[in-house]
């Protein structure tokens, strides 16, 4: 493990909670719905999510070869 290393983005547990529910597949107003926020909120927290796991993905992208020309499925 000699080479540079991408940490995981922190996620507040607010985020992990909404995360989960999303990959569920849950709706934002369903979310919403279970965590009592408003809908607006739940897509601000969205954003943030989506904002530090796009950050994430493209340090990642620059310290591993998962942006070989590959297919995805061959990849691991």
């Amino acid at each position: 493990m000699g080479g540079k290393e991408t940490r995981l983005p922190q996620l507040s547990e607010r985020e992990q909670d909404i995360l989960q529910r999303l990959s569920t597949g849950l709706s934002d107003q369903q979310i919403a719905d279970e965590l009592v926020l408003s809908l607006n909120t739940v897509k601000w927290y969205n954003r943030r999510i989506f904002a530090k796991l796009s950050d994430y993905s493209k340090g990642s992208c620059r310290n591993t070869s998962c942006c070989s020309s590959r297919p995805m499925s061959e990849q691991n």
